[in-house]
């Protein structure tokens, strides 16, 4: 092509435009306005559609939004880094409104009144300190188009009392609402007069509600926060500023229970971040003790026990009876007669992540709080809860469990006999584990095994089990001892040759160093893209897989970062 010819773009109609605009990412619209500025008009409402406010954003682009502000419907500001954007810059793009000196110099009669060309947004994330904004709440509700807002308040130590925000204001100065976040701010108590607590008012059009354990304290009825918020399917609880010693006061996770089961049934997911119990059913009054921890002097006893401990859980009283997926960080509150009411009553569960560290559930600390005897009767989760979870729960297909491990002797089924015993219960017994109930639904699995002896036949009663698991996609074995060899039952896996893309980790005992068994899984499981190894990157051991190897199977291989010793700087 001459170097300085002139080439004539094709005419497109700007209808067709908007739909190409609409389906490309924000570089790729740059790289469209690079070659025509005549796309400029077309490209505009998808190009400034995002305006993100963060550390490092130049005040030109700032100029640009000002100037765009009317195609500006998702906004995300940062005030904890000084000077991004002035309160001048943000009432002008949010408001269209135009100071006339800093915002903090007007007199508070001062209505801050919207203009015409302000933003429509439907989005909006802000995160900042108590006085990193002047007048917040003036422009907070004056954003009434919003169907998603996060609000992120940052105190410098927990004695530091956060912004406090009115929650029914919320709700009713924004009707259209489904997804709010609220984290490090305190509730403005709920008058009686609240719009919250109107019995014949509609329900609010939230879905989803993230929110800090203090909402839900002892001060508030839970009964009735969530009076008008039918509409619920999602919930996230943040616990993480509290802890054994800082529990929050009065949390009653029985009463949270009854409050969601009563005005929230359309509830499908729990998260819960933090020292934050949740309690999925109640015992039956009847009951005076958990029979959890017994177990029987020969196989006939105990497995009698753990029918009776099923019946216990179907009878139970069930608070969240169409819960899709529980999820936990940092540490994990569940008591073991909730793990068994999840596998046998949660028909509808498909998703759980048990993450962090188990914390035991008599810990909690709410004996002088509660009034209700039958929350006292929770125990601990043991290896063998595990398995009986996996055993009952029908329509599983995520279970991450990273922390945790089920020892062999719970899983050993009835004719099989194992060589060596880590632990036992009563006269010798070994419990006679049945098949998991989510063979044919698990995708994802995240847990640890024990197996206590290297012979070869224990570890294949584990492995014969993951192979039962044919549309298992995610497979990780990190906090096991399971040896990683065809001889000890890798070769089990062949079921899974068609669906198997991941193992992130094997083991944390053994390295996945034997050529046989890693030439077989490469060769065998085509869609097996990371296989995590368990061997230090730059070791002598790396260099010798690397060249059994072609450089294919090798891209395919993940290993440890080597630790620096400080001997070594």
């Amino acid at each position: 092509m001459e170097p300085n010819r002139v080439v004539t773009l094709p005419q497109l109609p700007s209808e067709v435009l908007s739909v190409i605009f609409q389906y490309l990412s924000l570089p790729d619209i740059l790289c469209c306005l690079t070659v025509s500025r005549e796309w400029h008009v077309e490209a505009a409402p998808y190009l400034y559609s995002n305006a993100k406010f963060l550390k490092g954003t130049c005040p030109s682009l700032i100029q640009r939004f000002k100037a765009n502000k009317h195609y500006i419907h998702h906004l995300e500001w940062d005030a904890l880094s000084p000077k991004v954007i002035s309160e001048e810059d943000i009432l002008d793009i949010l408001l269209d409104y135009h100071a006339s000196g800093p915002i903090e110099d007007l007199d508070d009669d001062v209505v801050l009144k919207p203009g015409s060309r302000r933003a429509t947004l439907y989005s909006f994330r802000f995160s900042g300190t108590l006085d990193s904004v002047s007048r917040f709440d003036e422009i907070l509700f004056n954003l009434t188009s919003l169907t998603r807002l996060s609000l992120y308040w940052w105190a410098y130590s927990r004695e530091v009392k956060g912004n406090i925000i009115s929650l029914d204001r919320i709700l009713e100065t924004m009707p259209h609402l489904i997804h709010l976040s609220v984290e490090g701010c305190d509730f403005e108590p709920l008058k009686p007069e609240s719009p919250l607590l109107d019995q014949h008012a509609p329900m609010y059009r939230l879905q989803t509600f993230c929110f800090d354990a203090s909402l839900i304290d002892c001060q508030e009825s839970i009964l009735r926060i969530f009076r008008r918020l039918g509409h619920l399917v999602a919930i996230s609880v943040y616990g993480d500023k509290y802890n054994a010693t800082n529990f929050v006061s009065g949390f009653q996770p029985q009463r949270v229970g009854l409050a969601l089961q009563t005005f929230c049934p359309k509830l499908e997911q729990i998260h819960a971040s933090g020292y934050i119990p949740f309690y999925f059913y109640l015992f039956p009054t009847s009951t005076s003790l958990s029979p959890i921890k017994l177990h029987g002097n020969d196989q006939q006893e105990h497995s009698l026990l753990e029918e009776q401990r099923r019946q216990q859980c179907e009878e139970a009283f069930e608070l969240f009876p169409k819960l899709k997926s529980f999820s936990t960080d940092h540490c994990c509150i569940l008591a073991v007669e909730d793990l068994r009411a999840l596998g046998v009553c949660a028909r509808f569960l498909t998703h759980l992540t048990l993450s962090g560290m188990i914390k035991p559930a008599y810990n909690v600390p709410l004996s002088e709080q509660q009034d209700d005897g039958r929350v006292q009767r929770r125990c601990n989760i043991t290896t063998m809860d595990l398995q009986i979870f996996l055993e009952t729960c029908q329509h599983l297909q995520q279970f991450s469990a990273p922390r945790m491990a089920i020892s062999l002797e719970d899983m050993t089924p009835s004719g099989m006999a194992i060589s060596r015993k880590r632990r036992t219960y009563g006269n010798n017994l070994i419990r006679l584990a049945k098949p998991w109930a989510c063979e044919q639904t698990l995708e994802k699995l995240e847990i640890g095994f024990e197996v206590a002896s290297t012979h070869p036949s224990d570890h294949r009663i584990v492995f014969a089990q993951l192979g039962r698991c044919r549309r298992l996609k995610s497979l990780s074995l990190r906090f096991s001892d399971l040896m990683p060899t065809l001889t000890h039952g890798v070769d089990l896996l062949v079921g899974l040759e068609d669906t198997l893309e991941e193992i992130p980790s094997w083991s944390s005992a053994w390295s996945c160093d034997n050529k046989e068994t890693l030439l077989w899984l490469l060769t065998r499981f085509k869609k097996l893209t990371k296989i995590g190894t368990n061997i230090y990157e730059g070791s002598g051991l790396q260099a010798q897989v690397m060249g059994w190897l072609s450089p294919e199977q090798c891209a395919r291989l993940s290993y440890n970062t080597k630790r620096i010793l400080i001997s070594e700087i």
